[in-house]
């Protein structure tokens, strides 16, 4: 079993698939004088019919709310986050080797580079915060190992308009503690305190309409799309409580659910069907009233509708410029927030990580036409403005072993360098 420790030296116990903190010292009497900020109640909400459903059995059962988190999820995890650092030129360099390369590519045992990305922007899609925690192979040792807290059994503590002192989970088989220099937290600065706000919260009136409707619909048409009817006795027959009862689950095991639609009526002699005055799904506006849903979870969440698979006012030409939306206005902010978020509470705060930072590679993604992005090279180089082994290496094509390929290339026949103001005045 492999011993790991905290930044202070506290030990976690028990496998690294299933990481534990000891309550470090002191950590008690803080607890007397701090007060919750996060607690179980903000991650669901109260819908229509009393009920309480959380926000993860509100992503699996409301599709446009899956498929908003889907889409930023599944494209943030598929860009490289790659390491650099700046050599004594200023310039950038990318880092293959180093612990931080090794803890991105290998967050936890048998865990990907993806499922790290994901542990970044899902919990925070879907609960306004995700929290990783890190744990160490040695005392003061750089993290080796990042693993996701969930949410639903996280509290963070702190006192009153201050900071979090620290976290408790319990997540694993006891109540532990975690103090914030050993968890990376990312949310979007709220209104108050330091608890992100979900997205779902935001939400609440949308989708708690939104699930009432799909309640309404899926009840109308498990009773045959019919609408509300009644059995009418003939005048003067009066039936026990026992036998209405039976008269009404025999109708409506006869005539309920879509297998039965149009099966015909056989009633008892004098008794007929009449139906009750109702609206059916045309009626209660419910068709536009779930597309204005979709539109306002698709706002909410900032994601285009195509995206969302609503093609209403979908072309061929703001698809492909949507593409490009996607990862510039859409992504755009949320990858900075992981870059940043990383950047300060992981590797700012390691003195083996120092002098190094990470970025996500949206070359792959954003690129064009090919012919057109050969010419755009073609004109850069021939401008001066890149290098040969620029250009090539955005084709991903291997350099030119030659000192000319790593200069400018300056077309000295039709420019010439502007005269110095001392030139132009030894001439007057």
């Amino acid at each position: 079993m492999t011993v790991l420790v905290t930044s202070e030296g506290h030990l976690l116990k028990g496998d690294p698939n299933s990481p534990k903190q000891l309550t470090p010292s002191g950590r008690q009497s803080l607890a007397r004088n701090s007060v919750p900020m996060s607690n179980f109640g903000t991650s669901s909400l109260l819908m229509l019919d009393g009920k309480t459903v959380s926000y993860n059995d509100l992503y699996r059962t409301q599709p446009y709310v899956a498929a908003a988190c889907d889409v930023l999820t599944q494209q943030v995890s598929r860009l490289p986050l790659k390491v650099y650092r700046r050599n004594s030129k200023g310039e950038r360099e990318r880092v293959h080797e180093h612990r931080l390369v090794d803890l991105l590519g290998t967050p936890a045992p048998r865990c990907t580079p993806g499922q790290l990305k994901q542990w970044s922007i899902f919990p925070m899609l879907l609960h306004g915060n995700g929290v990783l925690a890190k744990s160490r192979d040695e005392r003061h040792g750089p993290p080796t190992r990042l693993w996701p807290l969930d949410w639903r059994h996280l509290t963070a503590h702190a006192r009153k308009g201050g900071p979090v002192e620290y976290w408790a989970t319990t997540q694993f088989d006891e109540r532990v503690t975690v103090d914030p220099d050993d968890v990376v937290h990312f949310r979007w600065e709220p209104p108050d305190g330091q608890i992100g706000v979900s997205p779902l919260q935001q939400l609440g009136v949308t989708v708690r309409i939104e699930r009432a409707a799909q309640r309404y619909q899926e009840g109308y048409l498990e009773n045959s799309a019919r609408l509300p009817g009644a059995l009418e006795l003939p005048e003067g027959v009066t039936l026990e409580p026992t036998e209405r009862e039976e008269m009404r689950a025999d109708f409506i095991h006869q005539h309920s659910g879509g297998a039965n639609a149009g099966v015909p009526a056989i009633l008892p002699n004098g008794v007929e069907y009449k139906e009750l005055a109702g609206a059916n799904a045309h009626e209660a506006d419910l068709i536009n009233q779930r597309k204005l849903t979709r539109e306002e979870i698709g706002a909410v969440y900032k994601v285009p509708q195509p995206l969302l698979g609503i093609l209403d006012n979908a072309t061929y030409s703001n698809i492909a410029e949507l593409h490009r939306m996607l990862y510039t206005t859409v992504l755009g902010p949320w990858l900075t927030l992981i870059e940043e978020t990383i950047q300060a509470q992981l590797i700012d705060t390691e003195p083996a990580f120092s002098g190094l930072f990470v970025e996500f590679d949206l070359a792959e993604v954003l690129k064009g036409d090919k012919t057109k992005e050969i010419a755009a090279l073609k004109l850069a180089v021939g401008m001066g403005l890149m290098t040969l082994n620029e250009a090539r290496q955005v084709q991903n094509l291997p350099k030119y072993d030659v000192d000319w390929a790593d200069k400018p290339l300056i077309p000295t026949n039709n420019l010439s360098s502007a005269p110095s103001p001392q030139q132009t005045s030894s001439k007057e």
